[in-house]
């Protein structure tokens, strides 16, 4: 439905420019359907893939980078306050410290934007490390959603296998760059993921020495 009521270029592009930014902004799945949906109509021939790859890295770009805002002023705020909400942000802080510890610019790959923010990663270095993930995870989720849409209708080698195995290279340095840090330092990437998605309930709020306030 998403695909064919967004069919007019423009009104495609800017659906999905906006989507990946809500996505990388922090909210979920709106990113996933918006790639499916455009390569679906990059597969009808109404957009080019290589659009697709652009306007989409662009995007997730653009909010990565509201979020990492979003972030410093939660770590500006000093996560004070009370209730459900500033409970769960300080957790969530917490969390995200030792994995931002253990990690480094590698968060970006697994953690929302803000939580770098929040931690104090520089902007610069956010922003380029952010891009790179913004353009694999574009490049395997949408070029991947193509292939596999042209590969099932017959499709030849250049418009199915070739970007099926664009999208399994963008995959594969992903998880290359993240054997890699793990190698670096020893750690599981599992456990960095567990841990700051299922906060322990002894651990409720961090130090103020532990939540790094950006200068």
């Amino acid at each position: 439905m998403l695909a064919t009521s967004t069919a007019d270029k423009p009104l495609t592009f800017i659906v999905l420019f906006l989507a990946e930014a809500l996505a990388w902004a922090g909210v979920p799945a709106i990113g996933a359907a918006a790639i499916g949906a455009a390569g679906a109509l990059a597969k009808e021939g109404i957009i080019q893939p290589w659009a697709l790859v652009v306007v989409g890295t662009l995007g997730a770009e653009a909010g990565g980078l509201c979020g990492w805002w979003l972030g410093r002023r939660v770590a500006h705020a000093r996560v004070e306050g009370s209730g459900r909400t500033a409970v769960h942000r300080r957790q969530m802080l917490a969390k995200g410290e030792e994995v931002f510890e253990r990690w480094d610019r590698m968060i970006v790959f697994f953690v929302p934007s803000w939580v770098s923010g929040a931690l104090g990663m520089p902007l610069g270095r956010f922003a380029a490390w952010n891009l790179l993930a913004a353009l694999l995870w574009t490049i395997g989720a949408g070029l991947g959603a193509y292939g596999l849409l042209e590969a099932a209708s017959g499709g030849t080698f250049v418009r199915s296998i070739l970007p099926i195995l664009l999208a399994a290279a963008a995959a594969g340095g992903i998880v290359l760059l993240l054997r890699r840090r793990r190698g670096a330092r020893g750690d599981q990437p599992a456990d960095a993921v567990c841990e700051l998605s299922a906060p322990r309930p002894a651990e409720t709020a961090p130090s103020a020495a532990r939540v790094r306030t950006p200068r």
